[in-house]
């Protein structure tokens, strides 16, 4: 299954996808952007302008065997170091020239009415319009230097527009297309459309001596080739000085930006940034998200054990790179790391679960990806499904008659715990999506969600030991065993993860923690489950009521206060707290408890957990 790599802006991912159905496509913003595994796999590189593909570089592609330049300019591509290799060089200037050319029409256009100048002024507080009245386009001789593909295109889309056009004559140029002398071109052409390839012979062509010679016509000058043919300060004061009547450069680069970092009155300049990946985006903030979000993912959680391995980084440089290739194909989307790895858990044969939050009323299929062998399941929800999410958490409502509120929470807390674990990811790190609040609203939720399938098993064993049915009832201690210690895991903060991941969720307070990771309980003793006081089943009882406690704290003048009913310390009860407080419940039964007859009832269970 081949791997390919494309840079943002140089081709469609859907297309590549389309058309090559079983490979591993990957975008990003940069080649520096890269996951190194990801570089070590791929077989093609799609490659479009100001990239760098020196022979060191190349040593950290070792499968390359094919690059493809989206665009005319091989400059920062060591041609020598592919051959080498033998990795085949291909070249594509076709697709872009078209949108190159519609940016040269609209780059004349706006210079010749002085737009950029005439905007520039008015921003500058100057109200300049005699100064922006200037002869029409079509009166104007356009000479165009370089007739590649985009030069060609250029002629194509901007002669209809101006008086003439002539190309710089060239010894390869073809007879039938109208040229001219270079040096005369500077004394007969109203503007210059640049669209040369960076070579030792055009580097800085258009510098001091073109704009001596070209100044008496004061012409346009629109660079759509590589900025470096232009001498690029002396263009810019020649421009300031009126030697130049507009200046248009397409495109600039980051790296460029300190060569425009000029102070001067109001200039007809116009320039197009390179096509803005997301790596140069600035990060939208979260929404509702305040200054606790700017943590990292990798933060360490108290208490609890975190693991550290190689399959995990992999799986976390895959991650960070999907999610650029996901901001980039829904530009007004958010990506959110959500799952075990977002809580920096994984294992050698782990999935990738990234969630797409969009805005739209109706969210995209998805399809799951795999990168680098490795399994990214995506999902799409809609910003208003997360609104609701949100909600549900913001108030922990319930009662013991409330069963239907019970009963929607828990159908959506798989959704909740994604966005309990979400981590928005951005070009510079991760951010924690859910607020304080709204996470201590995700605690109770989930720990009462395990208070009532605990209650469920505990009268499960209720049934099977009155029936005999032993054999049963151990499967079902088993499973209890599971479900105290996740009740104990949320009740410390924790998500409510695979039972895999509880080794890592427990809190770190247990003797003999890295023999036995989850708590066991004592042996049942079944024939007798019935005896009042049960003294293996109090664990369940004292441990959960802890958890609980840890939650729903008592005032510190709380004092005991004795049950009169008898038995409600034996086999089968549990403890529950809803927003009408607290009670016990063993199957349909339920009762109802003040504070202190809760501390009563925990102290004799307590009392017979140990005899």
């Amino acid at each position: 299954m081949p791997v390919v790599v494309a840079i943002h802006g140089s081709c469609s991912p859907d297309l590549l996808r389309e058309h090559l159905p079983g490979a591993e496509i990957y975008t990003v913003a940069d080649l520096g952007a890269l996951a190194e595994v990801v570089a070590q796999e791929a077989e093609v590189l799609v490659l479009r302008s100001g990239q760098i593909l020196d022979a060191p570089r190349l040593k950290a592609w070792p499968a390359l065997r094919h690059v493809i330049r989206a665009g005319s300019g091989l400059d920062g591509i060591d041609t020598t170091a592919l051959a080498a290799r033998g990795i085949a060089m291909h070249r594509n200037p076709h697709p872009a020239a078209n949108a190159v050319a519609e940016w040269a029409l609209a780059a004349l256009l706006s210079l010749a009415r002085r737009i950029p100048y005439g905007q520039a002024a008015l921003t500058a507080g100057q109200h300049t319009k005699r100064a922006c009245l200037t002869p029409p386009v079509a009166a104007m001789r356009l000479a165009i230097w370089g007739a590649g593909p985009v030069g060609r295109s250029c002629a194509r889309v901007l002669g209809p527009h101006v008086a003439e056009i002539a190309y710089a004559a060239r010894a390869s140029l073809p007879d039938s297309f109208p040229s001219q002398p270079a040096q005369e071109l500077l004394a007969w052409a109203d503007a210059h459309l640049v669209a040369l390839p960076l070579t030792e012979e055009t580097r800085g062509q258009f510098g001091a001596g073109f704009l001596a010679a070209a100044r008496p016509r004061r012409p346009l000058l629109i660079c759509v080739g590589r900025l470096a043919t232009l001498d690029l300060d002396a263009c810019l004061t020649a421009l300031a000085r009126g030697d130049l009547s507009g200046l248009a450069l397409d495109p600039i680069e980051q790296s460029d930006l300190p060569l425009l970092a000029h102070d001067s009155p109001p200039l007809n300049l116009l320039s197009d940034p390179a096509h803005r990946s997301p790596a140069h985006r600035r990060p939208r903030t979260p929404r509702r998200l305040g200054r606790h979000n700017r943590r990292s993912v990798l933060v360490r959680r108290r208490g609890c054990r975190q693991l550290t391995a190689p399959w995990l980084s992999k799986r976390q440089r895959i991650a960070r790179q999907t999610a650029a290739d996901l901001a980039y194909e829904y530009h007004d989307a958010e990506v959110w790391l959500v799952g075990a790895l977002a809580e920096h858990l994984a294992h050698t044969h782990s999935d990738i679960d990234l969630l797409v939050i969009v805005p739209t009323a109706e969210p995209p299929a998805l399809l799951s990806r795999l990168v680098a062998g490795i399994r990214v399941d995506l999902r799409a929800v809609t910003a208003t499904a997360v609104d609701e999410w949100r909600e549900l958490l913001a108030d922990f409502t319930v009662t013991r008659d409330d069963v239907e509120t019970f009963r929607r929470v828990r159908t959506h807390l798989p959704d909740l715990t994604l966005l309990r674990t979400a981590r928005q990811m951005t070009s510079d790190g991760t951010a924690e999506v859910l607020e304080p609040a709204l996470r201590n609203g995700y605690r109770r939720w989930a720990l009462a969600d395990r208070c009532e399938t605990a209650a469920s098993l505990a009268e499960d064993l209720v049934g099977l030991t009155a029936a005999g049915l032993y054999r049963h009832a151990d499967l079902v201690w088993d499973r209890l065993t599971v479900i105290l210690a996740q009740a104990e895991t949320v009740a410390a903060d924790a998500p409510l993860l695979g039972e895999k991941w509880l080794p890592s969720l427990l809190p770190q307070d247990y003797s003999g923690y890295e023999d036995a990771p989850v708590p066991a309980l004592p042996v049942p003793d079944w024939p007798h489950a019935a005896t009042n006081g049960s003294p293996w089943f109090a664990p369940v009882q004292v441990r959960l009521t802890a958890a609980l406690l840890s939650l729903w704290p008592l005032a510190s003048t709380t004092a005991p206060d004795p049950l009169e009913e008898k038995g409600l310390a034996g086999f089968g009860w549990l403890p529950q707290r809803y927003t009408d407080g607290w009670f016990l419940r063993r199957g349909d039964v339920r009762v109802p408890l003040s504070e202190g007859e809760l501390l009563a009832w925990r102290d004799a269970v307590a009392r017979h957990s140990h005899p």
